[in-house]
Order: structure tokens, then sequence, then C-alpha cells
């Protein structure tokens, strides 16, 4: 999660580290927690449904390129398989080839 929701986040996991926020948990309504969050917010007309598999790629998305390390990021995001990125990469900005060069070769 990104600033200034990460400060939240961090302080719901400390308080209740057994509460899931995008998962699914069986309680007193039928649908999945974030679209029960979601129930109660004004969204302008043009915003696109907000899905949790949206939000996912917009959050790893931007961890992408922040350059955090994959393996970490697919362990934070809960994914299993490359498939996700894959899916991603198409939207990632351009690598300069001389800069990639430096950086793979460590110089």
């Amino acid at each position: 999660m990104s600033p200034p929701h990460d400060v939240t986040l961090d302080r719901i996991r400390v308080e209740d580290p057994g509460s899931s926020i995008l998962g699914f948990v069986a309680k007193g309504w039928d649908r999945a927690p974030l679209g029960h969050l979601l129930e109660d917010i004004d969204l302008p007309p043009d915003c696109p449904d907000l899905k949790a598999h949206r939000l996912r790629a917009t959050w790893l998305l931007q961890h992408l390129k922040r350059r955090v390390h994959l393996n970490g990021l697919a362990q934070m995001a809960g994914v299993t398989s490359w498939k996700t990125f894959g899916h991603l990469m198409t939207y990632l900005p351009p690598i300069n080839e001389e800069s990639l060069f430096e950086e793979l070769t460590r110089r």
C-alpha cells in the first residue's frame, strides 16, 4: 500500500492481525469486504468499476515502477505465478537500453 494509506493499514495489521480487508470472509452480509466498503461512497460517473484485481494491478504497477523486489512484491500481493506480472509489462515505462546494460552488468 502506498502512503498515506500504509499507516492506516499498518495500524489495522497491528491492532487486528486476523482481519481481512480484500479477501472473502463470510459475515453478516453476502458480499466481499471490498464491495461492502464501496457501498457508501460516491464515485464520479466516469470512474471505472473498482474491483480487487484492478486495484491490485494498479498497486503492483506502482511498485514495479519503483523497482521493488519481485519475489517480495509477489508475496505481499498474494500471487503465486508470474502471469500477473506479464499482464502489467505493457504498462511499464520503456527502459533505456544503455542504462539497463549498465545495471545488469553492475557498472
